[in-house]
């Protein structure tokens, strides 16, 4: 199943847990600090480029940065779980995980499964070599991995058990990487909601 990415508008709240953003003055972006001594901003330069693509893909979408990865993109328990949390609190729509780790970690897997009953969609990148990988192999997650050159950029499929998009940033850097696939479907389903529940079938076939 092939979908179009048409860039229609949709004033979803979406949370993206990942390295942090910059100052701005985009009104529907905003740096949620979960701890006072993290002022939230990305000094590693993933979460940015994250963010820009969804941004780019909805501009109406109420964006929050939340920064569980430190400034070399090292990540641990109680900042996901703290960034879940607020998540959890604030009516968030739709949550990126832009990145994976390598060990099934039953309190986070309990907390997504806890947003997921409330309709939270949770939408996690596979890990970039295809292994088995998580939070992205949870079923209660949209798992992402992505496509090369040989597709169009704006084609958004599934296969298998997974969605798949385009893998390059905004600038067109060398390489093809899941985290930036995964913004594209969370900018996808952000303003494709009504599909989610077809979409969910189609992935636990």
């Amino acid at each position: 199943m092939t979908f179009k990415i048409n860039y229609k508008s949709n004033s979803a709240k979406i949370a993206v847990l990942d390295s942090g953003y910059e100052q701005n003055n985009d009104e529907n972006i905003k740096i949620v600090k979960i701890f006072d001594y993290d002022d939230g901003i990305d000094r590693y330069g993933h979460g940015k480029k994250v963010i820009d693509i969804i941004n780019k893909s909805n501009k109406s979408a109420q964006i929050y940065s939340i920064k569980v990865l430190d400034d070399v993109g090292k990540g641990n328990r109680k900042r996901i779980l703290k960034a879940l949390d607020w998540c959890y609190y604030n009516n968030i729509e739709l949550i990126n995980i832009s990145f994976s780790m390598s060990i099934d970690d039953k309190l986070i897997k309990d907390k997504i499964d806890q947003l997921s009953e409330l309709g939270v969609v949770v939408i996690c990148s596979y890990d970039n070599t295809n292994i088995l990988s998580y939070p992205a192999s949870y079923i209660s997650t949209i798992g992402v991995t992505a496509h090369d050159k040989y597709f169009r950029k704006d084609d958004v499929f599934i296969y298998k058990d997974r969605m798949v998009a385009y893998g390059k940033d905004l600038e067109n850097s060398p390489g093809y990487y899941n985290s930036y696939a995964t913004a594209r479907v969370t900018a996808f389903l952000s303003y494709n909601m009504d599909k989610i529940d077809e979409i969910r079938s189609k992935l636990n076939e």
